[in-house]
């Protein structure tokens, strides 16, 4: 069990419902999360294995972290995809 069991579209899904910016808590709390990675959410290490995978997948997810750590750990901002992203 890891971050690399956290499957990136659920978190795809779960940031088109959160605002600008965000915090890592806001992902691991939410239930789409618990219900896609149910073996992992009593890991006493579940909320950083969402860090790690946000991290992670970062530019996939078109967010970066602002530099910021409170309580709700790491503060994310999404970043504007410019009109060629994904246009090879």
């Amino acid at each position: 069990m890891s971050h690399k069991s956290i499957q990136p579209k659920v978190l795809a899904q779960v940031l088109q419902s959160l605002g600008d910016t965000f915090h890592t808590r806001d992902v691991s709390d939410d239930a789409r999360v618990h219900a896609a990675h149910s073996e992992l959410t009593g890991h006493p290490q579940f909320n950083v294995f969402i860090g790690k995978a946000l991290e992670l997948n970062h530019i996939q997810l078109a967010i970066a972290q602002t530099g910021k750590k409170t309580a709700r750990g790491v503060e994310w901002a999404k970043q504007r995809r410019s009109a060629s992203d994904g246009k090879d």
